[in-house]
């Protein structure tokens, strides 16, 4: 027996057959007809854009069909018409000029560049964007009650911060943030503590009787005369914290 080389021995168990070029399926013909028209397009707008560049023909764009039209440039190019635009709704600019809650968090993370501690990050994040949502509404009015309310929460969210010196400052940032003045707030927190000391139950429902009698006072009767007074959260904190002062539990109300 004759040796045989590597490729004969290939050759014997895999005979090679002859190729045949498939025919093109009617599909794959539609498809490349498709693409061909496409980059026609393509080639067509590219010309078009040439064509303007060119020609500095600023104010102008490509005419769809039809015969041209008076002042029209050769090959189809003629003058856009400046059409008058209305001026925006002035709901619309009060939407647009209304500040949103990632704006609040960026001004509250520029106020605040350093790091918190994790365990507090998400309570401060929502209370601040609660904060945020009531301060937008055109129903809202800051009163004493609310300052009182909102440092309340803060001051009992962050009595045990770890981080020495620091609570202050993630208050007043806060808000900042909000757009609000920190020494307005602690004035009217110092105020609140002030008018309730000696305070009875009966002296507090009294209140909104004697508008003249201080800014607490009137900050109730102002309450009380709104009807479409707007609940928040520091708010209603401020007076659920105010019944307590006087000894009068939320479920006895």
């Amino acid at each position: 027996a004759t040796l045989r080389t590597r490729s004969q021995r290939r050759a014997h168990h895999h005979p090679q057959e002859e190729h045949h070029h498939p025919r093109t399926s009617p599909k794959v013909l539609a498809l490349r007809h498709r693409f061909s028209r496409a980059r026609s397009k393509m080639m067509t707008a590219r010309a078009w854009l040439l064509v303007v560049l060119l020609r500095g023909a600023r104010g102008f764009a490509p005419l769809c069909g039809g015969p041209p039209t008076h002042g029209a440039l050769r090959g189809g190019v003629r003058p856009v018409v400046a059409r008058r635009v209305a001026p925006p709704s002035r709901s619309l600019v009060a939407m647009n000029s209304v500040k949103t809650v990632s704006q609040t968090m960026r001004a509250f993370e520029a106020a605040y560049p350093r790091p918190i501690v994790t365990v507090w990050r998400g309570p401060i994040s929502d209370m601040l964007q609660v904060t945020h949502l009531s301060l937008v509404d055109k129903r809202f009015k800051y009163d004493p009650v609310f300052g009182y309310g909102y440092m309340y929460i803060f001051n009992m969210l962050l009595d045990k911060y770890p981080v020495d010196g620091e609570k202050d400052a993630l208050i007043d940032a806060t808000i900042t943030a909000l757009d609000m003045t920190p020494s307005v707030l602690r004035n009217d927190e110092a105020d609140v503590k002030a008018w309730l000391d000696g305070k009875t139950e009966d002296d507090i429902l009294a209140a909104p009787d004697t508008p003249d009698a201080g800014r607490i006072n009137k900050a109730f009767a102002d309450i009380k005369a709104n009807d479409a007074y707007l609940h928040t959260r520091s708010g209603n904190v401020g007076v659920l914290t105010m019944m307590d002062a006087v000894d009068v539990k939320p479920d006895n109300a």
